[in-house]
């Protein structure tokens, strides 16, 4: 059961002790029985009064992550690779010094095979969703490049 009673300072104190040891801020509320929100909201006092400073780039190898781009991995990948966000991708390679590639007009030959292949699964019966896990490609793109295409849809499911 967690603790309804106003913070004291001596509790704070702990709180943002086992924060900074990197406990989640659930574990703390279980280890000392304060509600998930009071633990967040001394967490983020913390952080604003400076003592608990939360670093998204520690722990990231941002060598291993500059290597990746410069092989050619695109983005996404390197983003479920190495479990980070965009942003701190591209701060990576701001840190390691990488310049960022421009946009490589052979992509535009590959995305077109894509869509020639998602046309034809469409023609052939196959469901919009089920596409979208076959091409890999978003289903409101598909949707949009299919009507630029100007390939009839199908008629919608009666919601009866």
């Amino acid at each position: 059961m967690s603790q309804e009673s106003p913070i004291t300072p001596e509790a704070e104190d702990a709180i943002v002790n086992l924060l900074v040891q990197g406990f989640s801020s659930v574990e703390v509320a279980e280890e000392l029985g304060w509600s998930d929100s009071q633990v967040r909201k001394i967490r983020r006092k913390a952080v604003e009064d400076g003592r608990l400073v939360v670093d998204a780039m520690a722990g990231v190898d941002t060598s291993a992550v500059a290597k990746a781009y410069d092989s050619g991995d695109p983005i996404r990948e390197i983003s479920k690779k190495f479990k980070l966000r965009v942003g701190l991708i591209y701060r990576c390679l701001q840190i390691e010094g990488v310049e960022i590639r421009k946009y490589n007009t052979t992509w535009d030959a590959v995305r077109k095979r894509q869509f020639d292949e998602a046309e034809a699964m469409y023609r052939a019966g196959m469901l919009i969703h089920e596409i979208v896990a076959e091409v890999g490609i978003s289903q409101v793109t598909i949707h949009n490049e299919l009507r630029r295409r100007g390939v009839p849809f199908r008629r919608p499911r009666d919601k009866g």
